[in-house]
């Protein structure tokens, strides 16, 4: 491996648990796993395999995420609110609060 590498050795412990199962029936047994830095004493339905781990250490760094949106001004709709609608946002703040109300927009009036 070329540039700079993180290394790890130890052992990898499987754990078969047969039961009364014979080899000829292996595809049946349950297996687990754990990892140990030492060896580690194996009993008799286990066994410890010596692994060595090389791994590029631009796996651990995080990539730096980056973004730029841009919105043409073409493609903005601009805000219309017909009369009927200022009329009926009139109404509702009228009768919310008591007040009188009178919306302009562009030169038109509601309510």
């Amino acid at each position: 491996m070329s540039g700079t590498t993180v290394k790890w050795e130890g052992h990898l412990l499987v754990s078969v648990n047969r039961g009364s199962w014979g080899v000829e029936y292996a595809k049946n047994w349950k297996a687990s796993a754990k990892l140990s830095v030492g060896k580690p004493s194996v009993g008799r339905d286990e066994v410890a395999v010596k692994i060595a781990v090389e791994l590029p250490s631009s796996l651990f760094v995080r990539p730096q995420l980056e973004a730029k949106i841009t919105v043409p001004d073409h493609q903005v709709t601009p805000l219309t609110i017909n009369l009927e609608t200022m009329d009926n946002i009139a109404a509702l703040i009228q009768q919310s609060t008591g007040f009188d109300v009178r919306i302009v927009a562009d030169g038109k009036e509601g309510a």
